[in-house]
């Protein structure tokens, strides 16, 4: 059974009743405002604390990639160290193999020798002395030359060395240069012989 009225229990009057939910109804804001400054308190140091984290872990990682930094430019310089001995290894190598064939052909990573062979090349007058065989030796020669500055031209582009390479493609072209005048001059001179 629902409870009797308390027949003392004063009854209360539309201004009283007003004023009691007006401040029930302060009552509901004041928790709320409380309840709201504790949640941002609260998110304010969860936000803090998100921060120092992510500095913590920024220090770390500076100071990881500080340390990888310095495990990198040890093993570059080791690597350094391997390829220029690798090189040097592989340059004894072919200077032995060079000298073991007894090639008198010019050594293309030395300019004196090339200039020297381009020279006396250009300054030969086989044409006339020989016949288009002999040009034609000379010529195949000369594009033996050719293939071994190709290497070295290749050997400077994979180091990003500017100066041997346009040093390689000057030498190149004026070894192919003088290679196509000395076949013109011969086929010219051999028409000259066969229809004079």
């Amino acid at each position: 059974m629902p409870p009797k009225p308390d027949p003392k229990a004063k009854k209360l009057t539309k201004k009283e009743l007003l004023e009691l939910q007006k401040e029930e109804q302060r009552k509901r804001d004041e928790e709320e405002r409380i309840r709201l400054e504790q949640e941002e308190i609260k998110r304010q140091e969860q936000e803090r604390l998100r921060k120092e984290l992510e500095a913590k872990l920024a220090e770390e990682e500076r100071i990881r990639l500080k340390e990888e930094e310095g495990e990198l430019e040890k093993w570059y310089a080791n690597v350094e160290k391997s390829s220029a001995a690798y090189e040097k290894k592989v340059k004894e190598k072919e200077d032995w193999q060079k000298y073991l064939s007894c090639n008198p052909k010019p050594d293309v990573f030395q300019e004196a020798e090339v200039t020297t062979y381009l020279t006396n090349y250009t300054e030969s007058n086989r044409i006339k002395t020989l016949s288009i065989q002999g040009v034609i030796e000379d010529f195949q020669y000369t594009e033996g030359l050719i293939h071994d500055l190709n290497q070295v031209l290749m050997r400077a582009y994979a180091d990003a060395d500017t100066a041997k390479v346009e040093w390689c493609e000057n030498y190149i072209q004026r070894l192919r240069d003088v290679s196509y005048r000395k076949l013109d001059e011969a086929t010219a001179h051999m028409a000259k012989v066969f229809f004079c």
